[in-house]
């Protein structure tokens, strides 16, 4: 299935509630609210576009052409600090699982980045016990570099533990 990375439109809004109210997604993104609303989709929508602005952050809709449904959501986030890492994170819409979304989306935000950004290490947190995850990102050649303890808050404030995964791009002269 060839995708690709494309803006959100206000249009997607209630297919991002549907994805973000799966509890697949819910449970393994506990940044998502409970429930998400068509509020929080809309500001989502609008959030990505400023974070762009911002050059703090890429969120992208995943789909099969320009204006076709939303399969998946991918983003990266990049600190000012330290423009050249980039921190990814993707979900992919119950409709489209087991397809290839989710791993057809990290190579086209990494293609993407090489031409777009500075970036040349990509990484992503995983937690241990996401099975579907840890394959995804090691199919699309991240290696793990171990176990960060206590490194995300999850619901409630409740620290966790995530695996670090990595990919090194050639670096840029």
């Amino acid at each position: 299935m060839s995708l690709i990375l494309r803006d959100w439109h206000p249009s997607d809004r209630e297919d991002v509630v549907l994805a973000c109210n799966d509890p697949m997604t819910s449970d393994w993104l506990e940044v998502l609210p409970r429930p998400y609303t068509l509020d929080d989709a809309d500001f989502f929508i609008s959030d990505s576009a400023e974070q762009a602005r911002l050059i703090r952050g890429y969120h992208f809709a995943v789909a099969r052409g320009p204006h076709e449904r939303v399969l998946g959501a991918i983003g990266m986030s990049v600190s000012p600090g330290a423009p050249h890492i980039g921190t990814i994170g993707y979900w992919t819409a119950p409709w489209a699982r087991r397809q290839g979304v989710a791993r057809q989306s990290c190579d086209l935000i990494m293609e993407w980045a090489k031409g777009s950004t500075d970036v040349v290490r990509f990484q992503a947190h995983v937690d241990p016990a996401n099975a579907a995850s840890r394959g995804v990102i090691e199919a699309a050649g991240f290696h793990c570099e171990g176990l960060q303890r206590s490194v995300l808050a999850g619901r409630e404030g409740v620290l966790r533990d995530m695996l670090i995964y990595a990919r090194i791009e050639s670096t840029r002269t």
